[in-house]
């Protein structure tokens, strides 16, 4: 009850009952006054011999209500509590968190050019990834990027760009919990060339979202802190967002495949997916005052907070 940030997907609803508890009626919903009044629309049962609930696919950034009331044999029914719970605002789509130096190694799930520990199974492109723990945007483990771009490379690769690929099995659905973003964090160095950088879903290089199409700075690669890069799903058009079986990140020209002699390393952290397309650095700081895209009560108290305090 009052937990914040529950699991969109994955997540159980349960309960103990009573010894004499013949079934449960579980009811649940977004809308608190029609589960207090145990309204058909929210009704989940009976269930029977039961103490746990699979609530399928929950919304993002949603407060769900739920009660579950007991009956004996008989017809005595005990009412119950009603409990509430908020759900994660972004569904983490990679967070780097289960790799290890070894044996989990991050690039046997984002195949490189480097390959595996042996230097074999390289992708022929000029990226090496590892596993950073040093510099994380959370948690404690990230991703590091090396990238070159080089004709005639001196690590023997021929694709003249860079590219590190993940494949999910099963595919991923990213409709299932009203995404409309998709946000991947990432620190750059400033020794950095600026090249593209790209996100690709499912080999789809048309519909590969580049950074710096939207307004962003391509410069920002060489930016030592972390940023966030918000992608809005529909305009991966041609790509079947309920089955995303392969995820790549990319630096360089992939359509034409001419080497710009480029060369940088970065770091990335924590995938997303998100129900709100909002960049803060674009938001109305003047009516948004705490950044979460939306102007409502919780503004006004900071507002109030803050009389006559210039926070522009």
């Amino acid at each position: 009850d009052g937990t914040v940030g529950v699991p969109s997907i994955g997540t159980e609803l349960c309960w103990c009952t009573g010894e004499t508890t013949e079934v449960s009626h579980l009811f649940l919903g977004t809308d608190q006054a029609l589960v207090e009044a145990r309204d058909p629309s929210t009704y989940q049962g009976p269930l029977h011999d039961v103490m746990c609930f699979d609530p399928g696919a929950l919304q993002l950034c949603t407060t769900y209500y739920w009660v579950v009331d007991e009956q004996e044999y008989g017809i005595t029914i005990t009412p119950g509590p009603v409990w509430s719970f908020t759900v994660e605002c972004c569904r983490v789509i990679e967070d780097f968190e289960a790799y290890t130096l070894n044996p989990d190694y991050i690039w046997d799930t984002w195949k490189d050019g480097c390959g595996d520990a042996d230097g074999l199974n390289g992708n022929g492109t000029g990226s090496c990834i590892n596993l950073s723990m040093d510099v994380v945007q959370s948690g404690v483990k990230a991703m590091t990027y090396t990238y070159e771009n080089i004709e005639d490379s001196l690590w023997d690769r021929d694709a003249n760009y860079s590219e590190a690929v993940r494949t999910f099995d099963p595919a991923l659905d990213l409709t299932l919990t009203g995404e409309v973003a998709l946000i991947a964090w990432f620190y750059g160095n400033a020794d950095n060339n600026v090249t593209d950088m790209w996100l690709e879903l499912n080999g789809d290089t048309g519909a590969a979202a580049v950074y710096g199409d939207n307004g962003e700075d391509a410069a920002d690669i060489q930016v030592e802190e972390w940023i966030d890069w918000n992608m809005e799903l529909a305009a991966f058009t041609g790509v079947d967002l309920s089955a995303v079986s392969t995820m790549a990140i990319g630096f360089g020209d992939k359509v034409g495949g001419l080497a710009d002699g480029t060369m940088g390393i970065m770091r990335f952290d924590n995938i997303e997916v998100c129900p709100v397309r909002c960049v803060p650095k674009f938001v109305d700081h003047i009516i948004d005052l705490n950044d979460d895209c939306l102007s409502d009560w919780l503004d006004v108290g900071i507002l109030v907070d803050n009389w006559l305090v210039d926070r522009r």
